[in-house]
């Protein structure tokens, strides 16, 4: 359905099922309705009101155009948003259990209290999203970019999180334990996790080495799997050298910050 304008109030109608792909529903007032099953893919619903709407049971919103839409309290369990756009969108308390938001653009997105438990979140894009008290437990977030993302007080536990980007993020009170994280770049955290036990810091195929805390995981892979890193470690700090009578005080500090950096 090409270039369908709906422009007027559409509160609490029943489109279930429908075949609205391409359709046109930018700035409409979509309250309230239900969208089981339907068809929305490549559709425009840019500032629509979808407040409370129902569009679980495998609606198709791939593609769509739903940039500073209102999704507070929308039901999407399940729902197919690959490749959506929703930078701006607000989502407070969506329910997104289980959604496929792989390569989505979420960027300044509103998710605090959303549901996002067990989602596909492959690529997607979170810079600058409010995710403060959402649930993102058993989530797949490899690649997905969270840059100053606020994440204070989600759940994160048990998220696979390999190659994501935490850069500059807010992680105060947020849980994270049981996590995979090879690869996974936290330069710049803001504040600290309340629970982050047992993270695993190595890819599927290598055993497991855990510890239990994020931010110096890379550096401990890079220790075990990087001999030159090793080698540096050991020779900074062998009697012999570091620590010999043969390097003054300031020879020592440049080694040190040289380290440090």
């Amino acid at each position: 359905m090409e270039h369908l304008s709906l422009g007027q109030i559409l509160m609490i109608a029943d489109l279930g099922l429908s075949d609205l792909s391409h359709a046109s529903f930018n700035e409409a007032d979509l309250i309230g309705a239900n969208l089981n099953g339907a068809n929305l893919n490549k559709a425009f619903l840019m500032r629509a009101d979808l407040s409370g709407a129902n569009i679980t049971e495998s609606a198709d919103l791939s593609e769509a155009d739903l940039s500073e839409a209102k999704l507070s309290g929308a039901l999407l369990i399940g729902a197919n948003l690959r490749k959506a756009e929703l930078r701006g969108t607000k989502l407070i308390k969506a329910n997104l259990n289980g959604a496929d938001l792989s390569e989505a653009d979420l960027s300044y997105a509103n998710l605090c209290k959303a549901d996002l438990s067990k989602a596909e979140m492959w690529e997607t894009k979170l810079y600058g999203a409010d995710l403060s008290e959402a649930n993102l437990s058993n989530a797949n977030l490899i690649r997905a970019d969270m840059t100053d993302a606020n994440l204070s007080g989600a759940d994160l536990t048990n998220t696979t999180l390999f190659n994501a980007s935490l850069v500059r993020a807010t992680v105060n009170n947020a849980k994270i334990s049981g996590s995979k994280i090879f690869g996974v770049s936290v330069w710049g955290l803001v504040g600290e996790f309340k629970e982050q036990k047992e993270l695993i810091i190595t890819p599927e195929e290598e055993s497991i080495i855990t510890t239990d805390n994020i931010k110096i995981a890379q550096f401990i892979y890079l220790i075990f799997d990087n001999k030159e890193i090793r080698d540096v470690i050991n020779t900074l700090t062998s009697k012999n050298r570091f620590n010999s009578r043969s390097l003054s005080i300031p020879e020592r500090k440049v080694i040190l910050d040289a380290l440090r950096k």
